[in-house]
């Protein structure tokens, strides 16, 4: 595989951290993916990416991984159309339960 230069491999280890008394640290396999990785000079999702120097001067310089590497769950988020469209929808079948029981609760004299 041939490397683009200049670029920089950033890897996020985060979570493989386990937690320790009295300090956290990596266990050996953990060491050993980290290891691997940069040595494969290797991309993974949520984990490591090669990153550009020009990307890093964008962002001021800020080497942190969590700046390159995303490693939460993406929130998606429904278009507000969409949201209004099917509060009305509920309301209008609210408004049709709501004649439906009164019509039986009049024919039970309620």
């Amino acid at each position: 595989m041939t490397i683009p230069a200049p670029a920089h491999a950033c890897l996020n280890a985060g979570r493989d951290f386990v937690k320790g008394d009295p300090k956290n640290y990596l266990p050996a396999e953990a060491i050993l993916r980290i290891a691997d990785t940069f040595t494969a000079w290797r991309e993974e999702e949520k984990y490591s990416r090669i990153v550009s120097r020009v990307e890093i001067a964008k962002n001021d310089f800020n080497i942190s991984p969590s700046r390159y590497i995303h490693t939460g769950e993406s929130e998606e988020y429904r278009p507000l159309a969409e949201i209004v469209e099917e509060l009305n929808a509920l309301e209008e079948e609210a408004r049709e339960t709501d004649a439906t029981l009164r019509k039986i609760l009049a024919r039970m004299g309620i």
